[in-house]
């Protein structure tokens, strides 16, 4: 129903404590009551896409994303999507996500979404995690599992960027807490990006039971 960055970056990596990966939907109790604040976890705020001017991605097939080019490689992988389908939103004229998979030592993905509007806009992604995190600065993060420790490297071209993060305020099927790190640039632009590269720093396979 839409082109959700988890389909390129939390669903790569498929081992449950992995640090970014697609959080879930809420619980059955937590859907059924109105505190879920419109199924935040479901909708693309839950999800690490961009948010422009406060507006989320719409629902339904007609606003899915439309893939561009494909690359497939022993080396890497590359799709770029047009994402800008999936906003109701007049003001922009062009919103592509690049996403790259390199696969030479334990793996590195960068998602770099470019934008170009008609008149300034607040723009922002995110990445959703279950990990512990430390924010080093605005362009640095380090999140942390039980086996595994990641980098997050952001750059951005267009303006400076801020880190704001919070919880996600659902209760989720996991029942565990999932965490929204927003990046987003500080000030309103007409055009800009940014890139976000995932980086395995720290691997620590489980230690299987003797049988």
């Amino acid at each position: 129903r839409d082109p959700l960055w988890s389909r390129g970056l939390g669903d790569v990596y498929k081992r449950q404590d992995f640090p970014t990966r697609d959080i879930g939907s809420a619980s059955y109790n937590a859907m059924a009551t109105a505190t879920n604040q419109k199924g935040k976890a479901r909708n693309s705020w839950g999800h690490s896409v961009p948010r422009i001017n406060n507006t989320l991605q719409s629902r339904g097939r007609e606003f899915e994303g439309r893939i561009l080019e494909t690359e497939f490689l022993e080396s890497s992988d590359r799709v770029v999507m047009d994402i800008l389908p999936a906003y109701e939103l007049p003001v922009m004229e062009s919103l592509v996500r690049t996403m790259l998979n390199d696969k030479s030592g334990v793996g590195t993905i960068v998602v770099t979404d470019e934008f170009v509007a008609k008149e300034a806009v607040t723009f922002g992604t995110a990445i959703m995690t279950y990990a512990k995190y430390d924010i080093l600065d605005s362009n640095t993060i380090i999140l942390t599992t039980e086996h595994y420790r990641m980098r997050a490297d952001i750059v951005s071209k267009g303006g400076a960027l801020k880190i704001v993060d919070e919880v996600v305020p659902v209760i989720l099927g996991s029942f565990k807490t999932a965490y929204r790190i927003g990046v987003d640039f500080v000030d309103p632009l007409e055009k800009g990006s940014i890139s976000i590269r995932l980086s395995l720093i720290h691997i620590s396979e489980p230690t299987r039971p003797e049988r």
